[in-house]
Parts: C-alpha cells; structure tokens; sequence
C-alpha cells in the first residue's frame, strides 16, 4: 500500500462557521425518538445561551492540523497517530465488545464469517457480541436498556436532546476520558466534522455522546441536505401513456405528479398498488412535503412573530396538507393498504425484486442505485438504468422542504460499564478507521485483493470484473458493523469505485437539484431549540410517522379526524410551547 498522510482536523474554522450559520444540513433519520422517562430541566439553563455557546465553539476550532487530499479522495490529517503506528501496538490480550445498532442483520457472523471480518477480529484481537435492532423496535429497545442502565457496550443511539440530558445527569451513558482527543485524534478530527459534537461537550461538560459525520471532503454541492428520494419505474410510465419527459429534465416530482403517476399504473393495470413503503419512509416523505413534520424535522419552530408554534397545528407548515395528499392516495388505492406491516427495506423489494410495486421512498444513494441495478437485473432480468428513475420530491410549488441540521446521523454510546480494557481497545479500532487506511480498508475490502491504486494513485476495483462486482456483493455483513465505526459512507460514496460511474454521477446529481430547492438555503440552526429538555418535552414525545400512519388509514373524515388528533395532542403540547417562549421567546 502507498504511503499517504491520514485524516485531517475536518471542521476548520470556515466550514464550522457555515455548519453553526445553518448552511449545512445533515443525513436525516428515519424518525423522531421519543423520550421514555421525564428529563432533566433545561440543561441550557446552567449552561451559556445555545447560541452565545455555539459561538465559541466556533471560534475555537483551529486550523493546526490543515490536512492534505490525497488521490483517494480521502483526507489526510497532520498527526503522528498514522494507522502503521496503531497497527504496532499491543493487541495480545483478547478483548470482547458487545454493540447493538440498527444495521446488523441476524445470522450473519461478523467474526470470522468471511475474510473481511477475520481482519479486524485478528489484526486487534476483539471479539463481537452482536444484538440486531429494526427501525422499529430502535427507540424502544434502547430507552429501556439506557433507563435499566443496562446497555451493551456500544450502542448506535437515534439521539434525543431530552434523553441525553438525563442519562448524563443519571450516569446512564459512559464520558469519555478527558484526554480521548489527544489520545486518538484521527477520531477527533472525524468528530470535528460535525459541530455537535464540539456544542454537546460544552454544554455537558465532557464528551458522552459522539455524534457521526455524513459527509466531509467529496460534497458536490454547496447545501447538505437529506437523501430520501423517490424510485419510479420508467418503463411502467411508458407503458401506461404517463410522460415523465418534464421530470427526467428536471430530476424532480411533485406530489400531485407522483400521486398522477401511480394512478396511471394502477388504471392501467401493471400493478394492484404502485406505491409501497413502511411506516419510516412514509414519515420521510412527508417531511419533504412541509416544515416541521416531526418526523426528520423538529415539530416546534420559531415563527417570525419570534414565538415558538408546533407545526402539526399551524396551516403555513403544510403539515395538514401534506398528510392530506398521502390519505387521498392511501383512500385511491394506491398506497399498499398494510404499509404499516412491513419492515425495513420490505417497501423497496417490492420494487426491485418482487416487480409487484412501481414506486417507493428510499435513500437515494449510490449503493441503493447499484443495489436496486442488481436485484432488478438477478430478479426481473432488467436494469434499473434502463427502466427506472430516483427523482426528488418536492410539494407542489416545487420546494423541498429540509430542515437545517449539522451534518450528522444518529451518534454512538457507550456503556459506563464498560471496562477499562475495552473502552480504550474500542476507541483504538475507531481511530484506525478514521485514518485514510482505515477508511479504505472499510469501504473498500481487503487492499490487494479487493482493490488496489492505479498507477496515478485513483482507486482501482479489482473486483468489478467478478461475479461480486463490488465488496458488498462479496462480503455479505461489510456493511453494518464498520459502516458505525464512525464516519458514515454517504461522502465516500461520491469516490468509491466500488459503485458504478452512473451511481456515482446520478448521487451528486440529485444532491445538487436538491440543495438549489431547498426551503432550509438561509436559514440558521435554532441552538436553543436544539439543547432544549424539560419534563413537558418528554410527556409530549411521540413518533410522528406512527401518529400519521394512523390519521392515514382511519375511515373517516380526514378534516375532523385530523382536527380532533390536534385538539387531543395540545393538552400535552401546550406545556412546551408555554416553556419555550417563556425561556426563548421574543
């Protein structure tokens, strides 16, 4: 392997200025997390103003470790913490590590279940003890473990400004040692990518939850926002007479065309229900569709009348409309009329390997382009590229709607009952894996075997020529585990050659279409919003996909069931808007 330098202190001043202006956004969950016990008080409250706090985070960010880019598209930090030197250290002592996270899958060994794995057990002596979450069962699961004080050691956390503030207060979640920075600084310049995670140790006084980067080097546009998109089958407009020409030009679709799409299937006979989706991804949908649904995006807002609102009851948000437009298709029948049944990635098979459903929500990135290529190709013998599109989405005035955010999903956790043994051996794998070789070992496989650099240092996939074609189709379990380990694949994604070209030019496409229309270009974070806890908050809590879900699939009105829903949540939703504008209001 070449030498190179390795990852660099990302967050210079100028990008975290943009972070902390809102200019940035970041990789959206699937949804909302609620709080399962009451909180803390504002941890805010003890604190400096979010604001004033966000500041001088801001300020003290330095430029001492510049960084240099190198050919792979990674890059390098100025530290002498190198990848060659954490290899060197000690591993003889066997260390076993429990994590729990959403992106494991059961039955698979990610131990020694195939040479990719073997590395990273062998190389630092570390055996994994995997327990598999679903989006489904991900918040409650952990807020019981968390409140039982009972986590495994590493855990993958849906984060949530409330809970985080009593589980710190309650010792329930392990602070790292004060000198973890100086001690493993590829790690913290991977940290330095998002702004929270600088904002959450001030304020808490330490480190205790590490929140993880989606992108950081390779981002084509100037707006970081979500990548949820929607997947149609062209070949199925064609078919039904539906001209898609105006929306391939402008790689977008509104609501009213994408419910005109699906009907022009339906009546056309191709399918009994063009549109299928779990219960997740139709609450990222319709966070496209409005501000503040709750689901991706804060409910609660600051209006310009300088109050805070809750946008399910406010008409500017389009919150009400929005879930308008999906019962009238759920009603049209051409919304799966059990969406609420299916579990993650169930909604997308219909897709792309069933052939039974002609669109669905998910994220438009490129493994899912090669990945809905592969199943189309191995399951309905056609190719994506040929017969399908992933548009964005927008509502009808062609807006799409984002929220500003800080450029993170979700953060890991660790347990305070964790030994001393395997915390430091823990944070020892995720600091290699900050290094430009532990990246490259991550999204690429065994270097060598699985890749290699071509003679003017670009990535070279040694094994597009194979039946596996890339290293996911190779090793089944590469993904989940060294996917968390701790900057995510979405920036990589831009210069992997283990995606295809076409992957790789549609993904910064869309992004690029997406950012010019995004309703979050100008608007600031709310750090007030952001550290905000109270005990109102907590018992206010709820998981918004699953309340629309039910406003969804009720027969009756919708104007007066979704009227009574709001009447009914304001009993508990007017404690926090009282607390809000008592402490934030204008």
């Amino acid at each position: 392997m070449k030498n190179t330098k390795w990852m660099r202190r990302l967050a210079a001043a100028s990008v975290a200025a943009l972070m902390l202006a809102g200019t940035l956004t970041g990789c959206g969950g699937e949804s909302k997390a609620p709080a399962a016990q009451p909180a803390a008080e504002t941890a805010s409250e003890e604190a400096k103003p979010a604001a004033e706090a966000a500041a001088e985070v801001a300020k003290e960010v330095e430029l001492e470790n510049e960084g240099v880019k190198t050919e792979s598209g990674v890059t390098a930090a100025a530290t002498d913490v190198t990848a060659e030197s954490i290899l060197a250290r000690d591993f003889s002592e066997p260390i076993k590590i429990s994590f729990a996270g959403i992106q494991v899958n059961d039955g698979l060994d990610y131990n020694h279940g195939n040479d990719y794995y073997s590395w990273w057990t062998d190389t630092f002596n570390v055996e994994w003890d995997i327990t598999s979450l679903t989006f489904e069962n991900w918040v409650q699961r952990m807020n019981t473990w968390l409140n039982a004080d009972d986590i495994p050691d590493w855990c993958v956390w849906n984060f949530n400004a409330g809970d985080a503030a009593n589980y710190v207060e309650q010792e329930l979640v392990k602070k790292l040692p004060d000198d973890w920075r100086e001690t493993y600084p590829n790690l913290a310049a991977a940290a330095d990518c998002t702004p929270l995670n600088a904002y959450y140790d001030k304020l808490f006084g330490g480190t205790y939850y590490l929140f993880r980067p989606a992108f950081a080097n390779n981002f084509p546009a100037d707006l970081i926002t979500s990548h949820m998109s929607v997947y149609l089958r062209t070949d199925w407009a064609e078919e039904a007479g539906y001209d898609l020409s105006k929306n391939l030009e402008s790689n977008t679709i509104t609501i009213s065309e994408f419910v005109d799409y699906c009907q022009a299937v339906k009546d056309a006979g191709l399918c009994d229900y063009p549109w299928v989706n779990t219960t997740a991804h139709l609450g990222t949908f319709i966070d496209s569709l409005c501000e503040n649904s709750g689901v991706a995006a804060n409910a609660f807002y600051k209006a310009e009348d300088g109050q805070y609102h809750w946008a399910p009851a406010e008409e500017e948000s389009g919150v009400k409309e929005a879930i308008r437009k999906v019962k009238e298709a759920y009603d049209a029948g051409l919304l799966y009329p059990e969406f609420y049944t299916l579990t993650n990635d169930d909604d997308a098979g219909y897709v792309h390997t069933a052939g039974t459903a002609a669109a669905c929500c998910e994220a438009g990135m490129a493994v899912w382009f090669d990945r809905f290529d592969a199943n189309m190709e191995n399951s309905l013998g056609i190719s994506y590229w040929d017969t399908a599109v992933t548009l964005v989405l927008t509502d009808d005035n062609g807006v799409s709607h984002q929220a500003p955010n800080t450029n993170f999903w979700a953060c890991n956790i660790i347990s305070p009952n964790i030994s001393d043994e395997a915390l430091e051996r823990l944070l020892t794998i995720w600091d290699y894996g900050c290094t430009e070789e532990g990246q490259l070992r991550i999204r690429l496989g065994l270097p060598g075997v699985d890749w290699d650099y071509a003679e003017d240092g670009s990535l070279v996939n040694l094994l597009a020529d194979t039946e596996y074609k890339n290293v996911e189709g190779k090793y089944t379990s590469q993904y989940p585990i060294t996917g968390n380990m701790f900057i995510l694949s979405d920036d990589f994604s831009f210069v992997n050659p283990s995606f295809s070209q076409e992957a790789r030019d549609r993904v910064a496409e869309l992004y690029k279409t997406r950012a010019a229309i995004a309703s979050s270009r100008g608007k600031n974070i709310d750090y007030d919003l952001l550290s905000y806890s109270s005990q109102a908050l907590n018992q206010a809590s709820m998981v918004y996909a699953d309340e629309y879900a039910n406003i969804i699939t009720k027969e009756a009105d919708f104007d007066a069931t979704y009227d009574q829903w709001v009447k009914d949540k304001m009993a508990l939703i007017q404690p926090v808007l009282d607390d809000l504008n008592e402490k934030f209001g204008e």
